[in-house]
């Protein structure tokens, strides 16, 4: 925790760190994995988490008291709370080639929605952002070329190219949708250097799209 110290008679603050905030991770995890069978395996594992302190940031306190707000003095969601993640692994190999599939799906992120009357901290990450999956595939294949061994490879992350909501409006809680862009149209604002439709297409609110890495790799 983070607190503001004013010093000489207020010409000057300066921020104090306290070991007074509070929290834990409690849950717990099934893994299950699958022997070779005529080249197939897998695996498969579930987390069960639930996250819960006074503070997600060292600075939250600091700067609730600044805005004028009280700290927290209770037990809230903590910004990286997720309830459930399931990740499963599948690989196939068959002598010098094969192909590999790793998958994850996730709950969502506690966020703080937007509220039309002040209740202070009671809502503070009191909903969750949409649910979360994405796909990444290996394929290889080795060869031996002049007695060296070769390994030519296509990586693929997110597969099917499916755009997760990472960040999200408070008033909508999701990335793609709020009332601030119809207000803004509405004022017809100069548009200079990009549309009000762009400034609200936040692209930092969304994971990564397909990405594509074809290789080799030698070893000697």
């Amino acid at each position: 925790r983070s607190d503001e110290i004013i010093i000489f008679g207020g010409a000057s603050t300066y921020n104090k760190y306290e070991n007074s905030d509070f929290a834990f991770i409690r849950g717990l995890v099934l893994s299950f994995t699958s022997r070779p069978v005529n080249g197939l395996s897998g695996s498969l594992d579930y987390t069960f988490q639930v996250a819960r302190g006074t503070a997600s940031d060292p600075a939250q306190a600091r700067n609730a008291i600044a805005g004028g707000a009280l700290p927290e003095v209770h037990l809230i969601p903590l910004d990286w709370d997720q309830t459930h993640t399931l990740n499963a692994t599948l690989n196939y190999s068959s002598g010098n080639k094969g192909i590999s599939f790793i998958s994850q799906v996730g709950s969502g992120l506690s966020y703080t929605p937007e509220s039309t009357t002040d209740i202070s901290t009671i809502v503070q990450n009191s909903e969750k952002t949409p649910l979360t999956w994405n796909v990444d595939m290996l394929v290889y294949y080795n060869m031996d070329l002049f007695n060296q061994n070769i390994d030519l490879y296509c990586r693929v992350l997110n597969l099917f190219d499916h755009l997760n909501h990472t960040g999200v409006y408070s008033d909508t809680g999701v990335a793609d949708r709020t009332k601030y862009l119809q207000q803004a149209q509405s004022q017809n604002t100069n548009e200079y250097y990009n549309t009000v439709e762009d400034w609200y297409n936040n692209e930092t609110y969304y994971s990564k799209p397909r990405y594509i890495e074809i290789g080799m790799s030698y070893a000697f």
